[in-house]
């Protein structure tokens, strides 16, 4: 078979297939717009002459071909008893077809281009790409011809602005072009390498690229000996000279001057030296502007302390973007509800116990979930799981008694569940509460006047220590506190307004006592599109009363977007503490911030350390809509803060669910916060 421009060949689909117009219909038009030939689709109850037949169409070729194809076998696109036909069982079969077909116009080949696939091969036989970058691509094309959604954050392009899109586009470009080199700003502290944003040192977070007497670059020792794999001679600044040793080296050296960049780059990759020159669609001129973007003037802020690098993994995985996905049809798992426990043993060394949930969503609804007790002897390097629970979710982690307890709600009944256990996970009891509940997190549980207080989305419930903790009937529920601030009365006490088609509600309550010995219980307020606001309410010594905390009427501010905190009060700084996500942007939900924040009574709130920022070279939007530091829970580890987190980051979905559970630790953290409001002029008044 010949293709000829001047000739339109049309695209056949089954007449009797829902939706395959529509497919058919996007497939011409992608090929058309590719191609230069010209594409239109008809279905398979006419005949015509320039026929391509797609899919299972009502021919006897088309049978005749699907008999042939093994089970094992994914498509065919070629010539075929005298028709040209493209046939595969499933969609991602189907996208490697019409992409083999564009090959094959586009590189001029005219006869025919018959391609059988066996499941362990195909994509190796259709492409010169490297097989990911191949089945992105394929994937990419095929999420248009079945018009879904491989994330959400492809949905949300659709409403992004003009100018993120092609920030994004041009940002995606300039890591390719970096390839194996590197890039710097004389005065600034951070280094582009390998796609991220990194610090020059990371044991002093204020070292910086400097520009020497002579005019030569200096950077610090810590990240060129990383680089270039060897030992560097550094002087009494540590920093060596980066002019000198590429010059020994076999690397190239490009300084911009006034633009402030420098770049060095592997001597077998072009230099930015012409800022006319150009690659991949962007002169170098743009990628240096790019660059500087990043390095002086990013539109997120550095973090403030070296914590990042404590980072610990648990679990974790990389969405894969290389098949045919709709995210919201086709079920996966996510991780959720991160909570963590430190004990310190009798020798001073420290255990710690975390926990999550492994969730599975199915059209964006928790199928079912496995909440996972976990134990490590070494700080977080090595982890043991010590049990699962199965049908349990949002469970709060603590001990009493020298038992560990997990308490959220099941999953499939929404009740409050209750498990214990040993320090090795043996003597497990488990019990359904038979408690109806809303919806929570893993949030600060109290113990104190000889109860447990734990929040959920309707109320508190509590027990007295005395009585069976697995008897649901011992157990008291309080007073829904959805029902004691109103919108129009946050709106009046935030001076924020809402979108009454949204919802308002307090929700993932932390339970705490106050200076004043007082039971306080402090929920997370969901007002969209305000943020950056809490709920305060006073808690009865015995659980059953929730009432408005009346020095704020409820409403106090705090350092956070839209998002879950934990609230602690520690000892050695005589405050109260929380890890919440800050906003650089109008978005309610940004999540790519963590920083540290306290109050020295409960409702005031303060930034103390931006402690965790998105590192990716990413255009800020971009960054917010797929990556998050989120649903943070901590404890204390001596001298340090041991905090647990529910991370977004790599290849993401979506930023809201986690592709990691991570641990970091802050060290010598009372040092910071005391610092900090020493600095303060004056003390806060009216502490609770």
């Amino acid at each position: 078979m010949i293709f000829l421009k001047h000739i339109e060949y049309q695209l056949i689909y089954a007449a009797d297939q829902k939706g395959a117009d529509g497919v058919a219909k996007r497939i011409a038009a992608y090929l058309s717009e590719e191609t230069g030939f010209r594409f239109v689709a008809a279905n398979d109850s006419g005949s015509y002459e320039n026929e391509i037949l797609l899919g299972a169409v009502s021919r006897p070729i088309t049978k005749k071909l699907q008999a042939y194809m093994p089970p094992e076998d994914g498509f065919f696109v070629g010539v075929f008893d005298g028709r040209f036909a493209i046939c595969s069982r499933e969609r991602m079969g189907l996208a490697v077809g019409v992409m083999r077909l564009r090959a094959c116009l586009l590189s001029g080949i005219a006869e025919n281009c018959a391609t059988w696939s066996m499941a362990s091969n195909c994509f190796d036989r259709v492409s010169a790409l490297p097989r990911d970058v191949f089945l992105a691509e394929t994937a990419r094309a095929a999420r248009r011809f079945f018009n879904t959604y491989g994330t959400w954050v492809e949905r949300m392009e659709k409403d992004m602005r003009a100018e993120d899109l092609a920030d994004q586009k041009l940002t995606d470009a300039l890591v390719r072009r970096l390839a194996g080199g590197f890039a710097v700003a004389t005065g600034y502290t951070n280094v582009l390498y390998r796609g991220r944003i990194q610090k020059l040192d990371a044991n002093d977070y204020e070292k910086k690229a400097i520009r020497d007497s002579r005019g030569h670059i200096r950077i610090p020792a810590f990240f060129a000996e990383q680089y270039f794999f060897t030992s560097l001679r550094a002087d009494t600044d540590g920093c060596v000279d980066l002019t000198a040793i590429c010059e020994e080296a076999p690397f190239s050296l490009y300084d911009s001057g006034d633009c402030g960049v420098t770049v060095v780059m592997p001597a077998d990759v072009p230099s930015f030296a012409d800022p006319d020159a150009a690659s991949d669609g962007y002169t170098n001129a743009e990628y240096l502007a790019r660059m500087r973007r990043f390095l002086c003037a990013h539109d997120l802020p550095n973090p403030t302390c070296d914590v990042e690098r404590t980072r610990s993994v648990l679990i974790g995985t990389q969405f894969d973007d290389t098949y045919v996905y709709d995210y919201t049809e086709t079920p996966y798992d996510t991780y959720y509800s991160p909570a963590v426990l430190t004990v310190k043993e009798d020798d001073g060394t420290i255990t710690v116990y975390a926990a999550h949930e492994v969730c599975r969503l199915h059209r964006r609804k928790e199928a079912s979930t496995v909440t996972y007790l976990k134990k490590s002897l070494d700080g977080g390097k090595t982890w043991k799981t010590l049990i699962t629970v199965a049908d349990m979710r949002w469970a709060s982690l603590f001990s009493l008694n020298q038992k560990l307890y997990l308490m959220g709600c099941r999953s499939s009944t929404e009740t409050a569940m209750l498990m214990s256990c040993d320090s090795n996970g043996m003597h497990v009891k488990i019990a359904d509460l038979g408690i109806s509940v809303r919806g929570s997190a893993p949030c600060a549980v109290a113990i104190a006047r000889g109860r447990i207080f734990r929040a959920f989305n309707d109320g508190v419930l509590s027990v007295d220590l005395r009585d069976d903790l697995f008897d649901g009937a011992s157990w008291r529920k309080s007073n829904d506190p959805n029902s004691l601030i109103s919108r129009a009365e946050y709106e009046q006490r935030s001076g924020k307004k809402t979108n009454p088609n949204c919802i308002f509600w307090f929700e993932e309550g932390n339970v705490i006592e106050g200076r004043d010995r007082g039971l306080y219980a402090l929920y997370r307020i969901d007002a969209n599109p305000s943020f950056g606001y809490a709920a305060a309410f006073c808690l009865s010594d015995d659980g059953a009363q929730l009432s408005v905390e009346p020095t704020t009427k409820g409403v106090f501010s705090i350092p956070n977007t839209q998002t879950k905190f934990t609230v602690k009060y520690d000892e050695k700084t005589n405050c109260y503490l929380s890890f919440t996500s800050l906003s650089t942007s109008d978005w309610l939900m940004q999540r790519n911030v963590l920083g540290l924040v306290a109050s020295e009574d409960l409702l005031h709130w303060e930034l103390v350390d931006v402690l965790l920022v998105d590192r990716e070279m990413l255009n800020s939007r971009y960054s917010m809509y797929r990556h998050a530091f989120q649903y943070v829970d901590f404890d204390f580890a001596d001298e340090d803060i041991m905090f647990i987190v529910r991370e977004a980051a790599g290849k993401t979905c979506t930023y809201h669910d986690g592709s990691y559970i991570t641990l970091y630790t802050l060290k010598d953290y009372a040092k910071r916060i005391n610092a900090y409001f020493e600095k303060k002029p004056d003390a806060t008044e009216d502490p609770i």
